[in-house]
């Protein structure tokens, strides 16, 4: 047993006593090593900050020191200056300092990340990646995915864009007009290791001054990262040929096979760099290596004298609560925040840590006489059961309490989740496994099965659902129907005798069913009756049903308001005579009834037990949570029926609802009620608040607390975690076997102590799942800076290639700020100033537009073709809604190339995403707008997936089985009437992912019709995105497989076109999209073909 005590004054001195440098001979996870030309020195990352060191190793000297991020280093051609990509405005931009060290200088101010890969050969610009705005002429797909290169001067001024199609690692020729780059051509995670697909990335060669292109590599896995030795001919650069990352040269005319310079194993060779001289500098293992011509690899051996910020304790305001129970007495409730416990004072916030651990605790409850709080933690290798209790019998509450004993209730090799209390506190129920419901008796340790996994699958993080019965008898269940993926509401008995009786038997989904009205009614959720989207996969609206366990509360609940009145006014008097003869007799023991709370058993009559059902909502809606007062006279619930959860209160006898109180969350969250009904408390968009049943008064619980949070020791525990929920939910074994899982666990743990910031943190976790080559996986951090920079959008496209002063425009977009009646900018005009500022080569127009959106701001405009000059205010808009008029225009503009290269025969639709919008818009445009077309040219290119195959696939199977006609009239109707029931044609490409690899699969599968494009990567399968403890770090499992009936994997199964067609470069920069062209022309032939 362990026993907690308060120890605020430790916890100022921990926090107070500054960290001595410390010395680091042997530091690990330095990455981005980048060599200067004159192969003296190299400058890296680590930890967030530029350090410089001589190639022959010793003391790294830093270069930057701060809270931001900074990294990517690039070295001007003479090895004066370092240009890096630093996010201490709230996103990577683009800054440069001398290389020995000194002030930096911002160069870009656009909200977009901005990565630099070179400096032009005269050292007078940098060039660098950022996904801004394509140029006018890109029959591109407008995504931030694939970005734009562009070219900033060293004084500063507005980029200039160079090439509109993605050119990653870019290296200059020292002509001035060639580069070197690897391309991008799809989404995959750039971590991603071992796999061989078409969205692997080829090294190529563009001469900018002809918009010419040439491809160098055609393996079909990893080459990346290319060098130039300096005569030019050579090529040096990373490929995984040999399974792994490893250097390798060629001639740059191909006139020779690659040739393989290193010969490392198991892990990757990362960022290379080169020197005039020829020595190759690049990184392996965390640490960084030189390799001088003819000679081998050589470790640089590196100092590091640091102070190693990020790695100790952070003082933190308990904030915003992931999960909370109330207790018994209603006077204080536990919430998680952080993955700890926190008891806290509903009156008067006041708060106590209950929990002091690096790993994530969950599913908080208290014990029945509110003396104990269990949760689940993960700790000792997997998530065990704990509880809380109370230590001093004069301290009645845990959020005043002094001290309190923590002990294991169960600890096993499996993990247990969603630990729960008998109503008499003899026994916890918890889901192990995450899929078989368990029941521990707490006297003799004995555990027995309720409900085995068979029934149940878990795809997302807590998506089981269990409750016990008042009386302690029976648990409801939420259980899977395995046959249509669907989930039923299950009643077993606590014993576990007996398997799961089915109550709802519906192919709708039924869930989170709980006991209300003292036992004598079953609640639940169900989309039986709600709204559903189009698609059959997507949001739908919900209801809150009951059903009744005997004839008696059902018949009761039936009564009208009247009725009811005469059945309670019977039931008052007829208490109050029991009372008085009571009274005369003098019973001894009604005291000690009083004082003991009798669990009295629940009447359960199955007879017609299915048919006692009732709909409880008057008007379905999106639910997030419900409860019945115990006297079943009111429901009240979480619901959105327009842009917010409110709480609503229906009156169950005269069928009335009302607003309860205003939430105004954007996202759901859960409702405990108070004891004896009198309170409800409710958790939304992080905050607790307790609401009267009654009145509505609301009262906001706000925790007054502190806690210490040890950053490494968490980044430690969600690393464990990651590694754990891997080896557990993979939905593959392969990569986990022959220890090598167990293997890459301790080699990547090793580089923890190393890291102190989440950027490299998500990095790390993404390098580690790289090596699953799976799809769907990775690491991201979300870093949310109110601060930070926001560029807005004019809602103009430019001339990339305008030399004179200001920005020309030559486009307007739809529904943008300046598509107005009364604006007189056209083609052709162009901005002289903003907001006054003369827009010289001097002045980076990103920086003057910054935050502005929604606000004025005078433009100061000039037509050369009128001579005319006038003024314009305008109100800029987001780059969020700038991206949605790039896509409608993109959109338009190749339905409108369609129409005109099949002459009106054919019509187009794009599916943006696998989700109920974008099924909409296919119905809408198939249905309507191409309603007359022969044909239907589908394309899926870029989109990233969902959950939409089967309604694609049976959209564009539908067969005329019959016509409508009336009398006198022709045919005005025929069924399929909401399918396509004519040809169709598929274009997808590299772009194409997870549920979009399904689709153009099932589609080839089902022959429905010819793909053109280029091969898409073998996707297809589920995944579930866990978000840590640390809410900003999200990552992927891949938890389940989608295989044909054949028994095919379709994750790794490359889908090739029918017509295979590359969109090239020089082609589809400059207005021509050829993937589109070959589907009209293939289409036609097909419709020709037939007559």
């Amino acid at each position: 047993m362990k026993k907690s005590v308060l120890f605020f004054v430790f916890a100022i001195v921990v926090l107070c006593v500054a960290r001595p440098a410390v010395a680091t001979n042997a530091p690990l996870w330095m990455r981005y090593p980048a060599i200067s030309p004159d192969g003296t020195a190299i400058v890296f990352s680590f930890r967030g900050n530029l350090y410089r060191v001589n190639t022959k190793g010793g003391a790294a000297v830093p270069l930057t020191l701060g809270a931001s991020h900074d990294f990517m280093p690039v070295w001007s051609p003479d090895g004066k200056t370092i240009a890096f990509a630093s996010d201490r405005h709230g996103n990577y931009d683009v800054f440069i300092m001398p290389s020995d060290g000194g002030p930096a200088s911002r160069l870009t101010y656009h909200s977009a990340a901005d990565f630099p890969s070179d400096f032009t050969p005269d050292g007078k610009a940098v060039i660098f990646s950022s996904s801004r705005v394509d140029a006018p002429d890109s029959r591109l797909f407008p995504t931030s995915r694939l970005p734009e290169l562009y070219r900033v001067s060293v004084t500063g001024g507005t980029p200039k864009q160079l090439l509109t199609i993605p050119a990653e690692k870019t290296r200059f020729f020292r002509d001035g007009n060639r580069i070197i780059y690897q391309d991008k051509t799809g989404i995959e995670d750039q971590w991603r290791k071992h796999h061989i697909s078409s969205v692997a990335h080829d090294l190529w060669v563009a001469d900018l001054s002809k918009n010419a292109f040439r491809r160098l590599t055609t393996f079909p896995g990893e080459d990346r990262n290319p060098m130039l030795s300096k005569d030019e001919k050579i090529v040096y650069f990373l490929s995984e040929r040999s399974g792994t990352f490893n250097v390798y040269r060629m001639p740059l005319d191909a006139s020779a096979k690659p040739v393989q310079l290193t010969k490392f194993t198991g892990d990757p060779v990362r960022f290379l760099t080169k020197a005039d001289s020829g020595t190759l500098c690049f990184g392996f293992k965390g640490e960084i290596y030189t390799m001088r011509p003819g000679q081998r690899a050589k470790k640089v051996t590196i100092r590091i004298q640091e102070d190693p910020a990020g790695t100790g304790d952070d003082l933190l305001n308990v904030g915003r609560a992931t999960d909370f129970a109330v207790s018994p007495s209603g006077k204080e409730i536990a919430i998680v925040f952080r993955g700890d416990v926190f008891a806290v004072s509903v009156e008067s916030g006041s708060t106590r840590q209950l929990t002091r651990t690096a790993g994530a605790e969950r599913d908080v409850t208290f014990s029945p006489d509110g003396k104990a709080i269990l949760y689940a933690s993960e700790r000792k290798g997997s998530v065990n059961i704990y509880q809380s209790k109370l230590d001093q019998p004069d301290e009645k509450y845990f959020f005043n309490a002094t001290l309190f004993d923590e002990s294991p209730v169960l600890e096993t090799t499996k993990d247990s989740y969603m630990p729960r209390f008998s109503p008499d506190g003899k026994e916890v129920a918890f889901i192990e496994a995450k899929t078989t419901l368990k029941v521990l008796n707490l006297a003799s340790g004995k555990v027995r099965t309720v409900l085995p996994g068979r029934y149940n699958f878990s795809y997302t993080d807590g998506d089981q659902w269990y409750d016990w019965s008042p009386d302690g008898k029976w648990l409801l269940v939420q259980y899977q129907n395995d046959t249509y993926f669907s989930t039923e509401m299950g009643l077993v008995p606590a014993d576990g005798s007996k398997a799961p009786v089915n109550l709802t038997n519906s192919g709708f989904e039924d869930m989170q069913p709980i006991w209300m009205a003292k036992g004598s009614m079953m609640l639940w959720f169900s989309n039986r009756d709600g709204l559903h989207s189009l698609a059959s996969t997507g949001s739908s609206q919900l209801d809150v049903y009951a059903l009744f366990a005997t004839k008696k509360a059902y018949d009761r609940f039936k009564l009208s308001k009247e009725e009811f009145e005469l059945v309670k006014e019977a039931e008052k008097e007829a208490e109050k005579t029991k009372k008085s003869e009571k009274k005369k007799k003098g019973d001894k023991n009604e005291a000690k009834k009083k004082e003991k709370k009798e669990i009295k058993p629940i009447s359960i009559d199955f007879n017609g037990l299915t048919e006692r059902k009732v709909r409880l909502t008057e008007q379905s809606a999106f639910l997030s949570g419900a409860v019945v007062t115990p006297d079943a006279a009111k429901l009240i619930f979480m619901a959105k029926y327009e842009k917010k959860y409110n709480l609503y209160v229906t009156n169950l006898r005269e069928h009335k609802t009302k607003v309860l109180a205003q939430l105004g969350s954007l996202t759901g969250g859960d409702l405990r009620l108070g004891p004896k009904g009198k309170y409800v408390f409710v958790l939304a968009s992080g905050r607790v608040t307790r609401v009267d049943v009654n009145s509505g008064k609301t009262k906001g619980i706000s925790p007054r607390g502190e806690m210490i949070l040890n950053r490494q020791a968490e980044r430690t525990a969600m690393f464990d975690h990651v590694w754990r929920e891997i080896q557990k939910r993979l939905y593959r074994d392969a990569p986990l076997k022959n220890k090598r899982w167990t293997a890459l666990g301790k080699e990547y743990r090793a580089y923890l102590p190393y890291i102190n910031n989440n950027h490299d943190f998500a990095e790390l976790l993404s390098e580690l799942l790289g090596e699953l080559n799976a799809s769907h996986t990775g690491c991201r951090f979300y870093s949310m800076d109110p601060k930070g920079d926001r560029t807005a959008s004019l809602g103009l496209l430019f001339d990339t290639k305008w030399t004179g002063k200001g920005m020309k425009v030559t486009e307007i977009l739809e529904k943008g700020p300046f598509d107005r009646a009364d604006t007189k900018i056209s083609p052709g005009v162009v901005i002289e100033k903003i907001n006054g500022v003369l827009l010289t080569p001097a002045i980076n127009v990103n920086r003057l537009l910054n935050r502005k959106a929604g606000q004025k701001v005078l433009l100061s405009l000039y037509d050369p073709a009128g001579k005319k000059r006038w003024n314009e205010t305008v109100k800029p808009e987001s780059t969020y809604r700038e991206s949605g008029q790039l896509y409608r225009r993109w959109v338009k503009r190749n339905r409108q190339e369609v129409d005109r290269l099949s002459k009106g025969r054919l019509g187009y639709v794009h599916i943006r995403s696998m989700s109920d919008s974008s099924y909409r818009e296919l119905y809408s445009e198939a249905l309507g707008r191409m309603a007359d077309k022969e044909a239907l040219v589908v394309d899926t290119r870029f989109n990233g997936g969902g959950n939409l195959v089967d309604d694609l696939v049976t959209f564009l199977n539908g067969k005329k089985y019959m016509s409508f006609k009336p009398p006198r009239q022709g045919i005005v109707g025929q069924e399929s009437h909401d399918k396509w029931t004519k040809p169709s044609i598929v274009i997808a490409s590299e772009g194409n992912y997870s549920d979009a690899h399904c689709f153009p699969w099932a589609y080839h599968t089902l022959k429905l019709g010819k793909i053109v494009g280029m091969p898409v990567a073998g996707t297809c399968t589920f995944v579930w995105w866990e978000r840590l403890q640390d809410s900003s770090l999200v990552y992927g499992i891949p938890n389940m497989a989608v295989e044909s009936n054949s028994g095919t994997t379709l994750e790794g199964t490359q889908l090739e076109p029918d017509i295979r067609v590359m969109n090239e470069p020089a082609i589809v920069s400059t207005d021509r999209d050829q993937q589109l062209e070959t589907a009209v022309e293939v289409m036609l032939s097909e419709l020709d073909g037939k007559k």
